[in-house]
């Protein structure tokens, strides 16, 4: 490390020696450009916000799925069937969930039902007790 003088020539001299070399001029150009890169990028992304985010005044409510509206009130602590109609993509697990709050029937709706295949449209029984 070279020796810096302690008059203030001397100080002034080692600033222009050391700011003229290849290192430090590599060094503050790219610090330029990544400030510059990093300013640009933050007045693009702001724009793009201010034109895009549209901030509804109201929050909408949510309403009730078409499965809450018709699951059987304490039908897990019956034993009467009750007739389904087969959804797209449904399965035994799915339905005894949907209808029983758990998918631990569907063994026992599928032994009901005669382990047949499900099809969309199709009626089937389930009860949610053994």
């Amino acid at each position: 490390m070279p020796k810096i003088k302690t008059n203030q020539s001397g100080i002034k001299s080692e600033i222009k020696r050391l700011m003229s070399r290849n290192e430090f001029i590599i060094g503050a150009g790219t610090i330029i450009v990544i400030l510059v890169g990093l300013i640009l990028s933050a007045k693009y992304l702001n724009q793009q916000l201010s034109q895009n985010v549209k901030i509804p005044t109201t929050i909408p409510q949510a309403s009730p799925s078409p499965t809450q509206n018709m699951k059987p009130n304490n039908l897990s602590t019956t034993s009467s069937f009750i007739h389904v109609v087969v959804g797209t993509n449904d399965s035994y697990y799915t339905i005894t969930t949907k209808y029983c709050g758990s998918g631990k029937f569907y063994k026992f709706v599928a032994d009901i039902n005669g382990n047949t295949p499900l099809y969309e449209g199709g009626n089937i029984k389930v009860s949610c007790s053994f």
